[in-house]
């Protein structure tokens, strides 16, 4: 179809302590005695005379500690006392990347949960192809297939690829397209994407080239804007490779883990029916099915914390893209691409004994 080629606590305590000396200081030697009475004598329940109403101000000066003293309970709670039950352990997984400023360590689950929140506000409906008259979900899987092959030749960020699936269909869901301009929206979405995403981004000359100049640089250029102001300039969204990255650290994959995840999502990619899936639901379900796949613990304890979702709530996507990895699909680049040793020849490993 396509051409191509526990400081405030110390405070509390340090002000509690000068007020109350300089209250001794003003005893007589009778009530004293001959020492100065020792700081752990001195507790809310006793009373050094004097004025009624200061030593009420007084008592009440030192009942902001009560708090920070109950505040051991859940610590204490948790501790191992004779044959009280073993808590689950949570690993801090940015606990390495503390002085690496680009792992944003202070704001990453901040990051993740917002984008959480967000998913499924800007995602295209799972059925906007049913408003399309002139394409069909087989065609956006051909685009696809082939934008691949572009995104591989172009040697692009794996994010820049994920971004131009979701201009796509969220573009197609707004607009009718045309059999015949379907591929012009495929390489001016990647071109956006890759303006968003890469620091070296190709220039319009290039994707004039990879269509066998089948459009021109001018439709290229009129296209952008229309793609940028139906989609008000929204370029921001969560996209299932960065859950899928957050998640394969936190279940300590390794490197072929990884490769066989990312597999696992990007060939999701081409799958129209999997639109109905969150892009978290369908990252967590690929690196459940990947660190199965390569005999790894398929949901630990600290990976069933950082995705915050259970096993069983991913159950029917899971069995989803198992079948679409093991079926025999006609449309192969994203298996080749993986079949490479650069990816670690990822491809090759699903099967269905090691699937199910």
């Amino acid at each position: 179809m396509f051409r191509s080629s526990n400081r405030s606590t110390t405070f509390g305590g340090r002000s509690s302590t000068t007020d109350t000396d300089a209250h001794i200081g003003r005893k007589t030697k009778n009530e004293m005695g001959s020492k100065r009475r020792g700081l752990k004598d001195i507790t809310n329940k006793q009373r050094i005379g004097g004025d009624k109403s200061r030593d009420k101000k007084k008592t009440s000066s030192l009942r902001p500690a009560a708090p920070a003293v109950s505040g051991l309970a859940p610590r204490m709670s948790n501790m191992r006392i004779s044959s009280a039950p073993t808590t689950v352990k949570i690993k801090d997984i940015d606990a390495v990347d503390r002085e690496n400023p680009q792992a944003v360590t202070e704001y990453v689950n901040d990051i993740m949960s917002y984008f959480r929140r967000i998913e499924g506000l800007n995602g295209p409906s799972p059925s906007y192809m049913t408003k399309q008259p002139h394409i069909n979900s087989k065609m956006r899987s051909i685009l696809i297939d082939w934008l691949v092959e572009v995104h591989l030749k172009f040697k692009l960020m794996p994010e820049t690829l994920y971004l131009t699936v979701n201009l796509i269909d969220r573009f197609l869901e707004r607009k009718i397209v045309a059999r015949q301009r379907l591929q012009l929206v495929g390489v001016t979405c990647m071109l956006l994407a890759s303006k968003y995403e890469e620091i070296y981004f190709p220039e319009v000359r290039d994707f004039v080239y990879i269509t066998d100049r089948a459009y021109t640089r001018r439709q290229i250029l009129q296209m952008e804007s229309l793609i940028l102001n139906t989609l008000g300039f929204e370029l921001t969204v969560p996209t299932a490779v960065v859950f899928a990255k957050r998640y394969l650290k936190a279940g300590g994959a390794s490197d072929t883990t990884k490769k066989l995840a990312l597999y696992f999502c990007e060939r999701m990619l081409q799958e129209y029916g999997m639109l109905k899936y969150m892009p978290s639901t369908v990252a967590a379900s690929c690196v459940s099915l990947a660190l199965k796949a390569n005999n790894q613990a398929d949901w630990s304890p600290t990976l069933a914390r950082y995705a915050d979702y259970a096993r069983a709530d991913l159950e029917a996507c899971m069995n989803e893209v198992r079948g679409h990895i093991l079926s025999r699909s006609s449309l192969q680049a994203v298996k080749k691409k993986y079949s490479t040793s650069k990816f670690l020849r990822v491809a090759q490993i699903p099967s269905k004994i090691n699937m199910e």
